[in-house]
């Protein structure tokens, strides 16, 4: 498959692929770097079949050499400077402290859910599928703290269940702590949810009569809830 990309560009550009010259691979790896459809890490098995087809054929391999390395780390250079840059943007805590005293005035288990979801994700420092994924019984508040049972990867194949709390201390004048009003949020979703649900579904954040939360889900409690504290 790769040597026969290379032999129809070589058609293409009026250049010999077998045997080629090593100035023809520094032109097609150019072209490949162009067309943006391979990455440096992916280049090896392009040069590889230009190399097993000309020794097959009894040809000097042209894919190797001082020249090849060097137009390999340009193109890696290539690569990383246009690289997609990440749009994504950090949710700031004034934002979250806003959905935080917002979802404290609420009482349709909607909006509740909308912003501890939100909440609860953030002072966990998680990520939006393991939050819709969050069982009813990893999760908990007491006296003295909220904590979650997550599931951390050890191995590709395994992982480890450990419980994360977060103490429900009041902090002092100078750094008050918000995780008791935190606290109260999550207890007003959890009884709004059983209020609201003869059956109680297992996934923590899903109502009864709705399917299971996606990260798509996720994302629109999350536009709901700033939406309403006017955060673009």
């Amino acid at each position: 498959q790769h040597w026969k990309a290379f032999a129809k560009w070589c058609a293409q550009n009026n250049c010999e692929a077998l045997p080629a010259s090593t100035e023809a691979v520094l032109a097609y790896v150019g072209h490949l770097a162009e067309a943006s459809k391979t990455r440096a890490s992916s280049l090896q098995p392009y040069l590889s079949s230009i190399n097993a087809v000309h020794a097959d054929q009894g040809f000097p391999k042209p894919a190797i050499g001082h020249l090849i390395r060097r137009v390999r780390q340009g193109f890696a250079r290539i690569c990383t400077s246009t690289r997609p840059r990440d749009t994504r943007i950090p949710l700031p805590a004034e934002a979250v402290v806003k959905v935080l005293f917002f979802g404290l005035k609420a009482t349709a288990v909607e909006r509740l859910r909308a912003c501890y979801a939100l909440v609860l994700t953030w002072i966990f420092l998680g990520r939006q599928d393991s939050s819709v994924a969050l069982q009813a019984t990893d999760h908990g508040i007491t006296e003295h703290a909220i904590w979650l049972r997550l599931q951390e990867k050890t191995t590709r194949c395994s992982g480890t269940r450990r419980v994360i709390r977060l103490p429900l201390t009041e902090g002092n004048d100078d750094v008050p702590s918000l995780l008791p009003l935190v606290a109260k949020l999550g207890r007003r979703y959890t009884n709004a949810r059983a209020r609201h649900s003869t059956i109680t579904p297992p996934v923590f954040f899903q109502l009864e009569g709705e399917r299971k939360p996606t990260t798509a889900t996720m994302s629109s409690w999350i536009a709901y809830a700033l939406k309403y504290v006017n955060v673009a």
